[in-house]
């Protein structure tokens, strides 16, 4: 059942905006005077490399559409397609199908600056696969770079997704702009406490207060991008610290000095989520603005103007049969962007893209295609580990959609298993020419991993097989990790070990889940069964002295 459209959301649906002059600087991103700081759970490194090398010159608002220009030899060998990776600020010259959208969402945007009592608080919902991410990312914020909110000559955008940590996440991001540091760590806790803490009147201002004390902040305003605000809900199990990234990110849009401005995505299969927090819930009801899927127009200009430009104009016919493989599909985007990732490498081999179409089975097909392939290339021992990797990379969905999930390296690395092997699996599944998996790392240096699209959960039956065999022992670990966690940050008290039933449970697991265990899972396991065996050595002695023969 789709999910219903608040009736006061605006909805909106199709064209597209080429970019500006700009520069890069590791995760932030300078066009003219308005910078734009990623937050570095959110593929960082990638958004400043690769896309971001390429330039465009041409006027302020133009598609390009029809044009062809002069390429250098590395501009004919960049793949124009994004595949599985959302667009970024910086890939405003490829990025098609959305001027309309781009334009109502900024007008609601200048709107919210305009209404002295407003929350300036805009909320882009809409299906997993409908491109929001990429409309705000890649079309908005650019557009907010030529046309700052406010009327202000100047702007600063925070770009972050909230993880498991939102908090952290908020903060990260803040002590950058506040350091220009790449990896504040010092600063970055001192926020996130600051974040964290509720002042007299049990408000949370922090984020109101920090962004007031930041350099200009008068005439640079802070404008806070929380794309994939879904993971407050699926990722974060702390409702306080949800609760408090929420209350941060409201009080400071409402504040009347106008020095932040919040603009969130969130997918509307969560909708039912946000009713536990009501100020964002009316939020959505009032300015929320729905991302519809492309126009018909939309998907010709994302299909074919992106390769025009690089000179390797596609045929009428497999544009034609495209859109028709695309049109009314859900989560369409991500798979036809990876059939278009594949039909240009073809191209460049000289391969008409009818036959690369025909032979990676279709829109619906390369996906699926792609990653049976590698997975069946594997070893048998690499095939079990990337079973293991690509569950553990899902969150499973309690009333909702199965959703993509962040993690650390090391919780998909099995006790006694080979670091090596493991990271060989992730390299397969990482490498750039297939990106289904993305890696990132954090300012402690630790490497995350997560799928590049929630679409591979949908397109892949093996991994839809895998999953439904395995959701009632993924529920089971899922819940023995958080109790391990839980027992190592409070320095291993024995009070957080699992007694029986409980304990009885996990060793049922273990003797037939074992080798899917991670260090710390097994270290738990251990300490709970000797705590057990001491609890009961210990009640078989107070049973004895109870029993004493006292003369």
């Amino acid at each position: 059942m789709a999910p219903e459209i608040p009736a006061s959301s605006t909805q909106i649906g199709q064209d597209a905006r080429g970019v500006i002059g700009q520069s890069v600087i590791g995760a932030t991103v300078i066009y003219g005077s308005v910078t734009i700081i990623q937050g570095l759970p959110a593929s960082a490194t990638e958004a400043a490399t690769g896309s971001a090398a390429i330039h465009d010159s041409s006027p302020a608002g133009s598609t390009g559409a029809g044009t062809a220009t002069a390429l250098t030899t590395a501009e004919e060998g960049l793949n124009p397609y994004q595949g599985l990776l959302a667009f970024q600020p910086s890939d405003g010259d490829r990025f098609f199908g959305r001027d309309t959208e781009i334009e109502v969402l900024w007008q609601r945007f200048r709107a919210l600056h305009e209404q002295a009592h407003a929350t300036r608080l805009l909320v882009v919902y809409g299906p997993s696969g409908s491109g929001k991410s990429s409309l705000v990312r890649a079309g908005l914020v650019p557009e907010l770079a030529r046309r700052p909110p406010g009327g202000k000559a100047k702007a600063r955008i925070a770009l972050l997704v909230p993880g498991s940590q939102p908090l952290q996440a908020l903060a990260s991001v803040l002590a950058r702009i506040a350091t220009n540091d790449p990896a504040p760590v010092r600063k970055t806790r001192e926020f996130a406490e600051e974040l964290a803490l509720a002042n007299g009147a049990g408000e949370h201002d922090g984020l109101q207060r920090i962004a007031a004390l930041l350099p200009e902040a008068d005439v640079w305003p802070l404008v806070v991008v929380v794309d994939q605000l879904e993971e407050l809900y699926s990722l974060c199990p702390d409702a306080s610290v949800r609760q408090a990234f929420l209350a941060n990110l409201l009080r400071a849009a409402a504040d009347r000095s106008g020095h932040v401005t919040g603009l969130v995505t969130l997918r509307s299969d969560f909708l039912g989520a946000t009713q536990e927090d009501p100020a964002l819930n009316q939020l959505i009801q009032s300015q929320g603005v729905f991302v519809a899927a492309l126009s018909e127009q939309g998907l010709r200009d994302a299909i074919r103007l992106p390769s025009e430009r690089r000179g390797q104009p596609l045929d009428a016919a497999t544009v034609d049969l495209l859109v028709e493989q695309s049109r009314g599909r859900d989560g369409a985007l991500p798979l036809l962007q990876f059939a278009l990732l594949r039909i240009w490498e073809g191209l460049l081999q000289g391969q008409p893209a009818a036959e690369t179409l025909r032979q990676i089975g279709g829109v619906g097909g390369a996906l699926a295609g792609e990653a049976d392939r590698i997975q069946a290339s594997l070893p048998e021992g690499d095939q079990r580990i990337s079973r293991r990797l690509f569950l553990n990379l899902v969150q499973l969905g309690e009333g909702s959609r199965d959703t993509r999930r962040r993690v650390g390296l090391q919780e998909v690395i099995a006790h006694g298993e080979d670091p090596a092997a493991t990271r060989r699996v992730i390299e397969r599944f990482a490498s750039p020419a297939v990106r289904l998996i993305t890696r990132s790392s954090g300012q402690d240096g630790r490497e995350s991993l997560e799928l590049s699209h929630e679409a591979l959960i949908e397109a892949w039956p093996l991994l839809r097989e895998w999953l439904n065999n395995s959701r009632a022992d993924l529920r089971f670990q899922r819940r023995l990790e958080e109790a391990a966690r839980h027992w190592e940050n409070s320095g291993k008290h024995v009070g957080c070990l699992w007694r029986p039933p409980d304990l009885d449970l996990l060793e049922r697991y273990r003797r037939i889940n074992n080798t899917n265990l991670t260090p710390r899972q097994v270290a738990f396991a251990a300490a709970s069964r000797r705590a057990e065996q001491a609890r009961q050595r210990h009640e078989q002695r107070m049973r004895v002295r109870l029993h004493w023969p006292w003369s």
